[in-house]
Order: C-alpha cells, then sequence, then structure tokens
C-alpha cells in the first residue's frame, strides 16, 4: 500500500507512441521517415514517469492496461521508479501515431481510441483507485477515457477520493470534472474556452475559480502560461525554444507543478517549474519527460509577472 506521502497517478488509457520524422509531410503522396521512435505514451504515464523526473519520492500508477504492449509500459513506469497497480485487461493497447514535419516544424497527430471496456473493468479499476487513494497525498486524473467509459468517471473518483485531485482532461470528462471541484484542474486555452465565459483569458479563469477550483494552470501556446488562484494570477511569458516535439508537454508542465508544490506549496514557484519543465519537453525528441536537473537549466531564463489581484 502506498504511504501518505505518495502521489497516484491515474491512467484509464495509456498508449504507445509511435513518432515518425519526415522531411516535409506531404499529405496524399509517399513520405518516407528519416526516423521512427517508440515511446510509452498517454498522459498518465507520462505523469507518472515525469513526476519521478522531477524528484517526487513515492509515485504510483494505477487504472488500465490491456496485455498487448502492456508490458512496454509497465517496465518503461517501473524502470523510473513508478509502482504499478493496474488492472489488466485482454486486448491490445492502442498506438498513436506522431509524424514530425521537420521543415515546417509541425506535428500532426492520430490518435487511436482503445477497446471497448465493461462496466466491471471499470468497477474494478474505481476500486483501485479509491483503495490507494485513501493513503495518498494527492491524485492525478488525466487523460482521455477508453471506449465506453462514461464520462463522469472523473468526477466521481474527485467527489469519492477523499485526497486533493489534479484534473486535465477534455471533451465531457473536463466539463463534468471541473462541477465536481478539484483542487487543480491543468488545460490549455482551447479547453478554457469550452467550460468558463468571458472575453479574456483571465475572466475565464476567474469563473473556473469561482466555481470552487483552487489552481487553474493554463498553457497559452505562443502566449505563454498563466497560472491562478484566491490570491490573484500570474504570467509566465514564452521562451524562445527549439521546438522538437509538443508531444507530452503538457504533462511535463503539470508534473512539474506537482512536484515542486508536493515540496514547497508555494504555487508561483511550482510554476516556474512548471514552465521549466515544459519548455525542456518541447525540445526533447517524441515523448520526452525530462529531469529536475535538465528542467532546471531553463529556471534562470523564466519571466513571470503579477497579472492580476482578485
Amino acid at each position: 500500500m502506498a504511504d501518505a506521502g505518495a502521489i497516484l497517478v491515474v491512467s484509464m488509457n495509456p498508449s504507445i507512441d509511435v513518432t515518425m520524422g519526415v522531411d516535409c509531410l506531404r499529405a496524399g503522396g509517399t513520405n518516407r521517415a528519416r526516423f521512427v521512435r517508440e515511446d510509452a505514451g498517454g498522459k498518465g504515464v507520462n505523469v507518472a514517469r515525469a513526476l519521478r523526473a522531477q524528484g517526487a519520492e513515492e509515485v504510483w500508477a494505477t487504472g488500465l492496461m490491456w496485455r498487448e504492449g502492456g508490458k512496454i509500459l509497465m517496465d518503461a513506469l517501473e524502470r523510473d521508479g513508478v509502482a504499478c497497480d493496474f488492472c489488466l485487461l485482454e486486448g491490445a493497447t492502442r498506438r498513436n501515431i506522431k509524424i514530425l514535419d521537420e521543415e515546417k516544424a509541425e506535428i500532426t497527430e492520430i490518435n487511436a481510441g482503445s477497446p471497448p471496456v465493461t462496466a466491471g473493468d471499470l468497477r474494478l479499476a474505481r476500486e483501485k483507485l479509491l483503495s490507494r487513494a485513501k493513503r495518498a497525498k494527492m491524485v492525478v486524473l488525466t487523460g482521455s477515457l477508453p471506449t465506453a467509459c462514461p464520462p463522469d468517471f472523473y468526477a466521481r473518483a474527485i467527489a469519492s477520493c477523499g485526497a486533493p485531485c489534479a484534473l486535465d482532461a477534455d471533451g465531457e470528462a473536463l466539463a463534468a470534472g471541473v462541477a465536481a471541484k478539484p483542487f487543480l484542474l491543468k488545460c490549455n486555452e482551447k479547453e478554457l474556452g469550452v467550460i468558463a465565459q468571458g472575453e479574456t483569458v483571465l475572466e475565464r479563469v476567474k469563473t473556473v475559480l469561482d466555481r470552487g477550483v483552487s489552481i487553474v494552470l493554463a498553457s497559452m501556446g505562443a502566449q505563454g502560461s498563466v497560472m491562478a488562484n484566491a490570491r490573484g494570477a500570474w504570467r509566465a511569458a514564452p521562451l524562445s525554444l527549439n521546438v522538437r516535439s509538443t508531444v507530452g508537454a503538457g504533462d511535463a508542465m503539470l508534473s512539474g507543478f506537482l512536484a515542486a508544490y508536493a515540496r514547497e506549496a508555494d504555487p508561483v514557484w511550482a510554476f516556474r517549474a512548471a514552465v521549466a519543465s515544459a519548455s525542456a519537453s518541447v525540445e526533447g525528441e517524441g515523448t520526452f519527460m525530462p529531469s529536475s536537473a535538465g528542467a532546471a537549466r531553463y529556471l534562470p531564463h523564466i519571466q513571470i509577472e503579477r497579472v492580476m489581484e482578485w
């Protein structure tokens, strides 16, 4: 059983990420890959591994895992020091294709769905989640849900697990999860616009806080990123980076924040660590989760300003 210092990460829809690099992507034509690499993927797997790389002492991963391809994922997790307690299902792990157009520095993603899950599968996953959460200091609910899973799965977990929850989801799962009042919400600009009304990003962030979320961490692409809580809002200016892959950058940001916050409980410092982690991630190949030392190189270059006091 995980002790009270553990961070529990829930991975309901893991994947194997296949990244291919081409000189210039030609839609409708034949493309020759300059390189191909496979990485353990899915947001939950990424966040769990990144938390360990960022210095979190004890990290557990639970949720669903499919037997075909699942060993690749669990070996990667355990190699990085993440303890695993998954429900093993028959079938194949989904594969997500990422095509890097090196000329345009753009990535095209083709994400597969999982095999359908049953009510029994979800019941077992929920039981494991709630059991582990009893002695966790934080629960991270992140990523898409598997095929045939009700969109309120995360919301029900937030309402039941008793530990502070961080949420990073999309679509109906995001909307339902926010209504359940997680401690932290990680989102991007598009997702923020779906769940909250307002003419500006700060107005939409304030709307989410007023609904009962304690911290909002929002990545805004070329506009940088924003962190807000009951005291106000802070913005980090974007860095000039050699972007190699944006796959997993949001996961690196979330894990960088959580690992730092678990140590210091200072949201502004954790925000700085989050931006450093995401910056290091996009300069890596494939689904790259940086170490704390790798992320630390970016800290002196990060500029954070307070943009609002509520």
